[in-house]
């Protein structure tokens, strides 16, 4: 049981972009992306390859896990010119 947080914050001319490498929830576990305005994901869309982008220079992830064995993620993140549309959000990758 548990709740962990990561946040980074970039400096304005990056913005935070995290790639899911491996996922596998177990019941009950929640997984919440976030910017400084809104909800980007959580654990109903994850799967491999997904690429969650901040639309500012922030992002957090939440991990709850309110069993006694919990799931696992992994994430790959780094810092990338923010796009000229300025819009954040989600992509598929490989």
């Amino acid at each position: 049981m548990g709740l962990y947080t990561a946040h980074v914050t970039l400096s304005h001319t990056r913005v935070p972009e995290q790639r899911v490498m491996k996922v596998n929830l177990s019941e009950g576990d929640r997984v919440v992306f976030e910017d400084d305005s809104s909800v980007l994901a959580n654990e109903s869309i994850l799967m491999r390859g997904l690429v969650v982008r901040s639309r500012g220079n922030q992002l957090s992830v939440r991990f709850h896990s309110a069993g006694l064995r919990s799931g696992t993620l992994l994430l790959r993140y780094q810092g990338i010119p923010p796009p000229s549309h300025g819009t954040g959000g989600l992509k598929l990758g490989h």
